[in-house]
């Protein structure tokens, strides 16, 4: 699905930082004829390792928790899929983590890219993962 988020964070040092995120998703995945599933927010925090690459450019992977809060929509034909709760996840709580770089453009901005695992749900086996590619602005 697409979504859109936000990132607030500080560096702890020049090797760790924290952050909190919110996101909003806004479409749904089609996973059969008779069954979508798709995430109506969530928030995160994180904390991480920096490594600077370059004079330009900066990797970094975090471990955290996030709050998911999911959605299904489904017809009659959905039987097959009794196991899935109607808000997508048995519990939407969970650990997190991911990996990203920032690319300095100019000044305090820069282009970053992250692979996230979001949410690993034991309970119905759902594992919930985002790519995004973003703009960050240090102040």
């Amino acid at each position: 699905g697409i979504g859109t988020g936000f990132v607030m964070g500080s560096y702890l040092t020049d090797w760790i930082k924290t952050e909190a995120r919110v996101g909003k998703g806004w479409t749904e995945d089609t996973i059969s004829s008779s069954l979508e599933a798709g995430i109506d927010y969530w928030g995160s925090w994180y904390l991480g390792l920096i490594y600077p690459i370059t004079d330009f450019s900066t990797a970094y992977i975090q471990a955290g928790f996030s709050l998911l809060k999911g959605k299904t929509s489904r017809d009659e034909d959905a039987s097959a899929f009794t196991s899935i709760p109607e808000n997508l996840y048995a519990s939407e709580f969970g650990l997190s983590c991911l990996s990203g770089f920032d690319i300095h453009v100019t000044g305090t901005w820069y282009i970053t890219g992250e692979l996230e695992r979001l949410h690993n749900d034991t309970t119905t086996n759902i594992k919930t993962f985002a790519a995004s590619i973003g703009v960050k602005y240090e102040y």
